[in-house]
């Protein structure tokens, strides 16, 4: 689907964005679904209106974060704010980045939690069922899966770590799946 709507994948590099990937992305979907073609969104941009709407600093942010500056501010196309290899705090978006992110907040899109963020417990069954009945409708979800401290990977599948092995986590975009 991203390919077929000129939404190449793209890489974070080494700044601590995966959720602000994970997000911009979703939104790309969303907005692709609604108008049959693509638009590529800007991670920059989304990570300034988080920071703008929550009064951080941080590069990156929590999804809920991320909403809050997309609810409040939009988000342009990246041509407008392109990804930058280094994070500035003091980046900020032109007027015309500023008014094509308002274009882009009419859209209507809409936030639906299934689980909030928390290290220590997993999905429950319900959980799981909802994140397929949301993907069987062909909307994105975006998850916060834990990492391992210890990273061991066997035929490309990342291992399973307990709460007490894990450090963080990692911000994935899902569009689908398979039983």
């Amino acid at each position: 689907a991203f390919t077929n709507w000129g939404l190449a994948l793209r890489l974070q590099g080494s700044r601590g964005t995966c959720s602000v990937f994970t997000m911009a992305g979703a939104l790309e979907y969303a907005l692709a679904l609604d108008q049959q073609h693509g638009t590529v969104l800007s991670i920059e941009f989304l990570n300034w209106a988080s920071n703008e709407a929550t009064t951080n600093l941080q590069d990156g942010g929590f999804f809920s974060d991320l909403w809050a500056g997309f609810a409040a501010y939009g988000i342009c196309p990246e041509t407008d704010m392109p990804y930058r290899h280094d994070y500035n705090p003091k980046l900020r978006p032109d007027e015309n980045a500023l008014q094509r992110a308002k274009k882009l907040a009419k859209a209507h899109l809409k936030l639906h939690w299934i689980k909030t963020w928390d290290v220590r417990t997993g999905l429950t069954g319900a959980q799981l069922l909802e994140i397929k009945r949301v993907l069987s409708q062909r909307w994105p979800v975006c998850t916060g899966m834990r990492w391992p401290r210890n990273e061991r990977w066997q035929g490309g599948i990342l291992g399973m770590a307990p709460p007490e092995r894990v450090f963080d986590g990692h911000s994935v975009l899902l569009v689908g799946y398979l039983d």
